[in-house]
């Protein structure tokens, strides 16, 4: 499943962009983009290597909420209960 968390939009509008990860497929991207969406794709970023955790600290260098199909990011960020 897909998973985004997009603040809602401030009084001025304003809406975080969205980074999205290799796993999207880049059909979503480019109909977000149709849309008027602030999306980052990190095959354009030069990121389409970075490890999970890598990625996230990119995006959030950007100020980007991360956009991702991948059903196991972070895992291994996960501390067992």
């Amino acid at each position: 499943m897909a998973s985004a968390t997009a603040a809602p939009a401030g009084e001025g509008g304003e809406v975080s962009a969205l980074y999205m990860d290799v796993h999207v497929p880049a059909a979503i991207t480019r109909a977000l983009r149709r849309r008027g969406a602030d999306v980052v794709a990190a095959q354009d970023d030069g990121a389409a290597r970075l490890l999970d955790p890598a990625l996230l600290d990119r995006a959030a260098k950007l100020g980007c909420i991360v956009f991702t199909r991948d059903s196991d990011f972070l895992a291994e960020e996960v501390l067992p209960l």
